[in-house]
């Protein structure tokens, strides 16, 4: 008989990691120790099989009945990986660990498995464990000439009682709808846990994740396959939202939700039917929709005394669209009717011109300029009839960008500068344009006092319904008027009513110096796309009413309203991307 010396070297305590639901020994202890005083009858291999220094590690993966027991070793042989409640049940070395192993492990020992081992990493899983208790691994490999070498995971692991419930996502929770022409579709859920949910829309439903294994790889990972976007928002027992872009108008897109909760359990939904983008036919004629080009101003030395281009202040503008009219009554009551049916909701109702119908039904003077319409209303209104155009909103509630405003009793607004849709125009958009825009094209109407003229006669219809042309009553937009640059009362950009019938918001806040914040724009002193004020208690509105005189009508006066009230002569017109 071959006589062995017995080797042992004691475990080394290191620390555990405790992720989610799973309880993980971060490092090991004993590697290489032959502990048979017989090598098993045989064989001319006398070096006992080496497992990997570190490469022992049991973590649970079930509460109260799995572990899984991952090991290295270099050689191949008969592993047996064992799971005991108590480090003192291990049989001791030498011939009680030949004993044991040959024999059939008995004491403490929970479960034994064997198997065949490689180079690479092995798993076994043992099972029966009991919440609470503390366990430590073992794995003793005995190779084919009967040699011996054994192993401990670094520490005890306890099994944790974990939630194991899923959350529920209520039947029929999950909702889909396109809230904007091509654009954006609007997922609404509700669930009775906290958690981390996923949102997706799919433009087909053997695009998702399988069920199991399939969908926890997808959520964990990252979701691949013709997902549009995905969001995660942390979850309450009351409904959220969350907004999906970048959809295709007559793509047909079912929305997915899925939630992992706080122990890592998933549970999954989709909606009960599909939805198709379509894109939203107004009814409003383009004409009252028209938007006018108006091209970049670069570096433009002011030489006024009033407005925004004043001597001393160089200012550039970046290009953009702008109303050819004011809003019209019959256009703000068909995106209201629109938005209040898709989650929006607006403080005031709207009149048709100074005296007409209030929120009801548009009548013959349906072409007149919306009024009473607060500043907030308005920021309301152009992120609504941005969606029913397919076009990205403009104002959110966040400076990140990604809470689109759909109602506002406060005036923190984040205005996205390179959103596609329509928002107010700024102070000095609405000067450049109401001026006949760029000056190298226009430079003797750069210096008209009105838009479209030079001045304002008492006694005929020009370009302006003011005080005294008006009849005390606001007009039909782009109607009446017989003067102006083309003869209809607009100026060189195609623009009426820049000057009279209604006051029109603007986005800046009002300071009664137009430079007061110029430092947050300015570079190599030049204003680049001013603003306005910092903050204020009032909003820049410009170009006069029909119950004003014409000093008030001109393209350089500057008014300002607190955002939350409104008038019977205040509307506003729209701008937006070139």
């Amino acid at each position: 008989m071959k006589t062995k010396s017995t080797i042992f070297t004691p475990p080394v305590k290191l620390p555990v990691a405790i992720i989610g639901a799973f309880v993980i020994s971060t490092a090991l202890t004993l590697t290489g120790c032959p502990d048979g005083s017989d090598n098993g009858g045989g064989g001319t291999d006398t070096t006992a099989p080496v497992l990997s220094a570190g490469s022992v590690s049991a973590y649970v993966t079930t509460a109260g009945t799995t572990a899984t027991v991952n090991f290295t070793s270099d050689e191949a042989g008969t592993y047996y990986v064992v799971v005991y409640a108590s480090a003192t049940d291990a049989p001791a070395s030498g011939a009680a660990l030949k004993t044991a192993y040959d024999g059939g492990v008995t004491g403490s020992t929970v479960a034994i498995a064997s198997a065949a081992a490689t180079a690479s990493a092995n798993t076994a899983n043992i099972t029966g464990l009991t919440t609470g208790t503390a366990y430590k691994a073992h794995v003793t490999v005995k190779d084919a000439a009967g040699n011996y070498s054994t192993v401990w995971s670094s520490e005890a692991f306890t099994p944790i009682t974990a939630d194991t419930t899923a959350p529920v996502l209520s039947a029929q929770s999950v909702s889909a709808y396109v809230t904007t022409a091509g654009t954006t579709a609007t997922v609404n859920f509700t669930s009775d846990e906290a958690g981390t949910y996923y949102v997706v829309v799919y433009a087909s439903a053997t695009d998702a994740p399988a069920s199991g294994a399939a969908l926890k790889t997808a959520y964990d990972g990252g979701v691949t396959g013709s997902t549009i976007a995905i969001a995660s928002a942390a979850a309450t027992a009351s409904a959220n939202t969350v907004n999906i872009t970048g959809l295709t108008t007559g793509t047909a897109y079912k929305a997915h939700v899925t939630v992992k909760d706080a122990a890592g359990n998933y549970s999954t939904v989709w909606s009960s039917a599909a939805f198709t983008p379509t894109q939203y036919t107004f009814t409003t004629p383009e004409q009252y929709r028209s938007m006018a080009s108006i091209g970049a101003i670069t570096s433009l030395a002011g030489t006024g005394s009033s407005g925004v281009f004043i001597a001393g202040r160089t200012v550039t503008l970046s290009a953009f669209k702008i109303a050819r009219y004011e809003t019209t009554y019959e256009l703000w009551y068909e995106v209201k009717t629109w938005a209040t049916s898709n989650g929006y909701t607006f403080t005031n109702a709207g009149r048709e011109g100074h005296d007409g119908t209030n929120g009801a039904q548009p009548t013959s003077a349906k072409t007149e300029p919306v009024t009473y319409v607060s500043w907030r209303d308005a920021v309301v209104w152009c992120n609504a009839y941005s969606e029913m155009s397919g076009k990205t909103p403009a104002y959110y509630s966040d400076s990140n960008y990604s809470t689109v405003i759909k109602s506002l009793s406060g005036d923190t607004v984040y205005m996205k500068s390179d959103a596609t849709g329509y928002r107010l125009p700024t102070e000095a958009e609405w000067e450049a344009a109401a001026r006949g825009g760029d000056p190298t094209d226009h430079a003797t109407e750069w210096a008209y006092t009105y838009a479209g003229a030079d001045t304002l006669p008492a006694d005929t219809t020009a370009v302006a319904w003011y005080s005294s042309n008006s009849g005390s009553a606001t007009h039909p937009v782009g109607t009446g008027l017989t003067g102006g640059l083309n003869g209809n009362g607009s100026n060189s950009a195609g623009l009426f009513d820049m000057s009279g019938n209604v006051w029109e918001w603007c986005w800046d806040w009002y300071n009664s110096s137009v430079t007061s914040n110029d430092e947050a724009f300015t570079s190599n002193s030049v204003v680049v796309n001013p603003t306005g004020a910092g903050s204020g208690t009032s909003r820049v509105n410009r170009g006069g009413s029909w119950n004003f005189l014409a000093d008030y009508c001109t393209v350089s006066y500057r008014g300002d309203v607190a955002p939350v009230n409104t008038l019977y002569n205040l509307g506003f017109r729209v701008v937006c991307a070139p």
